[in-house]
């Protein structure tokens, strides 16, 4: 479990980010903010803003400023506001939604399904020239699969699971735990939650 501190993001339009939406397949969805007309609210549109870009959209993804958590009571903290979000994540991830164009990133996106990006990573053993060729651009980021956000009563607070693709059998997901003050949202912990390969 990590802390992540503030980063600044210097990598710009120069990738492409494709983007997938994960079918978790848990409990009841609850509403979240103003929903667009995919059911996805706008307030998870901005959630997933922020992760992509503190987590995909530097040179190097997955590789940042960091600080470990070590004090236990704090660890008991973030374990604690994981498992008050987690009724709320199983909740809205019972009826996946269908991405739309609707991102504000500092990187160019392209928003594929799970079957074809994950096809085209599999082509490849250790390498991703079939995925590159048909997206070019996307060398620096790779794939990128989003749950939906489950929230808390007030919206102050949000977890999701994001999956990073880097080629067949290479990869990790991550269960992202945010917080919002002053209107904005920051992640807060990111823990490790599984090695991604084809099939995860």
């Amino acid at each position: 479990m990590m802390e992540r501190s503030a980063l600044t993001n210097s990598f710009i339009r120069r990738c492409t980010i494709l983007l997938v939406p994960l079918a978790l397949g848990l409990p009841t969805p609850i509403a979240s903010g103003r929903p667009t007309r995919d059911g996805v609210a706008e307030e998870e549109y901005a959630v997933y803003d922020v992760v992509i870009e503190r987590l995909y959209t530097r040179p190097e993804p997955g590789k940042g400023p960091i600080i470990g958590v070590a004090d236990p009571e704090e660890m008991k903290g973030a374990l604690k506001l994981i498992a008050d979000l987690t009724p709320a994540y199983q909740a809205r991830n019972e009826e996946p939604a269908k991405l739309k164009e609707l991102f504000k990133l500092s990187a160019d996106y392209v928003l594929v399904s799970k079957k074809k990006g994950l096809g085209l990573l599999a082509k490849d053993e250790g390498e991703t020239k079939h995925f590159n060729k048909a997206y070019p651009g996307s060398e620096t980021v790779g794939l990128v699969g989003l749950s939906r956000v489950g929230f808390n009563a007030d919206h102050t607070q949000a977890l999701l699971y994001a999956v990073h693709w880097c080629g067949s059998g290479c990869g990790d997901g991550m269960f992202v735990l945010l917080r919002k003050a002053n209107n904005q949202w920051n992640i807060r912990y990111e823990t490790i939650a599984s090695v991604a390969g084809t099939g995860t």
